[in-house]
Formats: structure tokens, C-alpha cells, sequence
């Protein structure tokens, strides 16, 4: 459709879990778990509730890690906000479209009748 390409929610969050778990390697159930939580921290939240989480563990985060996820989180907010408003666009377009359609088709009629007279 319009050479866009759509990824529901649910396919972002599975590819989230896979970055930190492929899926051609062994994982166990706890690495696994720890991967959905991750990704689903990061795909709800953004990274610095990751940077929290790795902080109670007690590795000291500098504001190198802090700057690196905002600028992080900044990115992928901008693309989902690109990426919504290319589907709103895309949506607008195919409501239209039986509307601009029956318009032609309309318009072709007229002129056919227009010559035949």
C-alpha cells in the first residue's frame, strides 16, 4: 500500500525481545524473561528506566549513559511520530480514494454523453 511499510505493536515489542535474544541462538527461560522485561521497559518507556534498573544492580550510570538515552529515546519518538503520520496520511488517502474515484467515473460519463450529442 503506497510503499509504506506497517508493523503493528505487537510485531515492535517481539523485535525489541529478539534484539536481546535472537532468535537463531539458545536462550534460556531466564535470559528470555529478562529480555521481554527489558524490551518491554524500553518499547513502553524509553531507556532511562533501563538505566535505573542496571543502577539498583550497582553499576554507577554516568551522564554520558543519561545524554546517550535521551538522545536514544529522543530518536525513536521521532520516528513513531513519523511513522504515525505517514499511516494517518495513508489513511486519508484510501478514504478519498472511492470518493476521487466515483468522481471520474462521473466525469467520464458526462463527457461520453457530452460527444455522443
Amino acid at each position: 500500500m503506497f510503499g509504506v511499510k506497517h508493523k503493528n505493536n505487537n510485531e515492535s515489542s517481539n523485535y525489541c525481545v529478539w534484539n536481546f535474544a535472537p532468535k537463531h541462538t539458545f536462550a534460556g527461560k531466564n535470559v528470555l524473561e529478562i529480555a521481554t522485561c527489558t524490551a518491554a521497559c524500553i518499547f513502553n518507556e524509553g531507556f532511562l528506566p533501563v538505566l535505573k534498573v542496571i543502577e539498583v544492580m550497582g553499576v554507577t550510570i554516568d551522564q554520558t549513559a543519561r545524554d546517550y538515552a535521551d538522545t536514544v529515546d529522543n530518536a525513536r519518538i521521532l520516528e513513531a511520530e513519523k511513522t504515525a503520520q505517514a499511516n494517518c496520511k495513508e489513511a486519508r488517502i484510501l478514504r478519498r480514494a472511492p470518493k476521487l474515484l466515483k468522481m471520474i467515473i462521473l466525469r467520464k460519463r458526462k463527457d461520453c454523453s457530452m460527444h455522443q450529442a
